[in-house]
Order: structure tokens, then C-alpha cells, then sequence
């Protein structure tokens, strides 16, 4: 008898946290009814907030070129270390690591690149300060245009203070992207910016900069290395420095013939940068669609707190 009462009291008080739980959930929807013209006003303003900031987004394009380092020259390189035989580290010791030029100077490539020193001296080659720190699109012309309130195209000055180099290296070097595929080993170049045109432009640019730059100091280095490998060539007598020194000095002069012939010295273009016809940002939908998100979701809240503060405000009063 007493085990039947005990599982009907359990029954009874199951059924009440059930009409507790019903009646809570059937407050709440009557708290939110009440509240409906302001969770209606709040997330239309956000939706149509929304779409106007996501209109007035400026596009933004990528142009990018898909590169691999030239193999050439390692490989010859590989082939007059076989020759050299055990006399390989003979040409260590004077300072040329042929086995691994090729490793390293492509490292090193991918280091300048992204260097301070390459972007800078980049900007100020080609003169794109004020395009990079004082232009903006303009629609109705679709390209590019000096913005007058921050550059005087008449009187070729500054509105207000010059950008510096340290300014103009942080944008571009957000706007830049260098990848390397470790599977491939292939290289991609790119950039990002609101005049697909420019940035094509400026893709061809930094291609060349860096052959034109890398050719320039590997045929400084060749050069200086001939004058002083000829002029060890003469001061020794073993004849087997001799032929290390011979083999030395065809390397560079296989170098300073490369430099000659190769326009692509460094880095060869298997898929040159094009002309980007459509935008990768703004997502404009998106952004449309988790600002009326976030509004919704805020008014909910702010009617649930409301209904909070003068629920609370009652008790205390009673």
C-alpha cells in the first residue's frame, strides 16, 4: 500500500515539472507576441543596415600567377660536382657550395619576395605610392581614380601628411600573397585589389622585378668569382687544384651565359596572371544574412531582458 502511494505522489510530481515546463515555454512565447513590433522593428533595421554596408563594399579582385623555379641550373651544377669527384670539398673550402646552390638560392628568392627591402624598393621603382595609399575605384569610370581628399593630382602633394614607406609596405604587404605548394614545389603569386587590372599589372611586375634582381647578383657574384678564381688558377702549381679551379671557373661562366639567354632566370611562369572578371569579396548575401542574424538574435534578447527588469521590479515593489 505504501509503494502504490509512493509511485502515485512520483507520477503527480512528474506531471507538474511537465505543466511547469509547458506553462514556462508557453510564457515565453507570450512574452516575445508582446514584444513582437519591437523584434520586428529591430531586426528589418538591421537587415536593411545590413545590405546597405554590404553594398557599400568595395569589390576587391585577385590576380595570380602560378610559377616554378628553373631547374637548369641545378642540374649542371649537379653534373661538374659528379666531375669533380673527391676533390668536391676542395671547392668548399673556397667558398662555393655547388651542391646546394640551387636549394638555397631558391629559398632565399622566396625570402626576398616577402623582404621589406624588395617591397619598398618595389613601390619606389614604379611609383605606386600615391596608387596604393591615395586612390580609390570609382564606379562610374570603373577604374581607378586619385582621390582628391587625400592627394593633390594639380599640385602633386599630400592632402595631409605623406605616408611613409613603413605605411605603404604594411598595405601592400596585406595585399600580396606568396604560397608554396611543398608537394609541387610550385610557387603562387598574387594579389588582391579593387582595380583587377592594376593588380595583373603589378603580378607582371613583381615577376620581372625578382628574375631581373636574382639574374643581377648571381652575374655580380659570377663575374667576381672568375676574377678571383683565374687569379688563384695562376698562383697555384698542383694540378689537381688546377682542374677544381678550371672546373670552378666554367660553373660561372655557365652562369654568366644563363643570365645572358634566360629572361625567366629564376622563377618560370606556367600560368601567367590574367585580368580577374569576377570578385572574391565582399560575399555581399552573406554578410546581408548574418547581420539580420545578429539583429534578430538581438532583440530577443533585449525583450527577454526588459520583460527581466520589470518582472523584477514588481517583486520588489510587492
Amino acid at each position: 500500500m505504501t509503494s502504490s502511494n509512493s509511485s502515485k505522489k512520483d507520477f503527480y510530481d512528474q506531471s507538474n515539472i511537465w505543466s511547469e515546463s509547458d506553462l514556462d515555454f508557453f510564457e515565453l512565447c507570450a512574452i516575445l507576441w508582446q514584444g513582437r513590433i519591437l523584434i520586428i522593428a529591430i531586426t528589418v533595421i538591421s537587415a536593411i543596415g545590413s545590405v546597405i554596408y554590404a553594398l557599400e563594399q568595395t569589390e576587391i579582385y585577385r590576380s595570380e600567377a602560378l610559377l616554378a623555379p628553373t631547374e637548369s641550373e641545378q642540374i649542371d651544377n649537379n653534373s661538374i660536382l659528379g666531375g669533380l669527384g673527391g676533390l668536391g670539398g676542395v671547392a668548399s673550402l673556397v667558398g662555393f657550395d655547388i651542391g646546394n646552390q640551387g636549394s638555397n638560392q631558391l629559398t632565399t628568392t622566396l625570402a626576398i619576395l616577402k623582404s621589406r627591402e624588395f617591397i619598398v624598393n618595389f613601390i619606389e621603382n614604379h611609383d605606386l605610392l600615391v596608387t596604393l595609399m591615395g586612390s580609390k575605384w570609382d564606379k562610374e569610370v570603373g577604374s581607378t581614380v586619385i582621390d582628391p581628399e587625400i592627394y593633390d593630382s594639380a599640385n602633386q602633394k599630400w592632402i595631409e601628411d605623406e605616408p611613409t614607406m613603413g605605411q605603404a609596405f604594411s598595405l601592400f604587404n596585406s595585399i600580396f600573397i606568396l604560397a608554396t605548394d611543398d608537394d609541387t614545389g610550385l610557387i603562387t603569386i598574387a594579389i588582391e585589389w579593387y582595380d583587377p587590372v592594376v593588380a595583373k599589372k603589378w603580378v607582371d611586375w613583381i615577376i620581372e622585378d625578382i628574375n631581373a634582381l636574382i639574374k643581377a647578383r648571381d652575374l655580380s657574384e659570377a663575374n667576381n668569382s672568375i676574377i678571383y678564381l683565374q687569379k688563384q688558377l695562376q698562383e697555384t702549381q698542383l694540378v689537381e687544384i688546377q682542374r677544381v679551379f678550371n672546373q670552378m671557373i666554367e660553373t660561372q661562366l655557365r652562369t654568366v651565359m644563363l643570365a645572358d639567354v634566360r629572361e625567366e632566370y629564376i622563377l618560370r611562369v606556367i600560368d601567367p596572371p590574367v585580368i580577374a572578371e569576377e570578385k572574391i569579396r565582399p560575399r555581399r548575401s552573406f554578410i546581408a544574412i548574418v547581420g539580420t542574424l545578429i539583429g534578430g538574435s538581438l532583440s530577443l534578447i533585449l525583450v527577454l531582458l526588459r520583460y527581466a527588469f520589470k518582472t523584477n521590479k514588481g517583486k520588489k515593489i510587492a
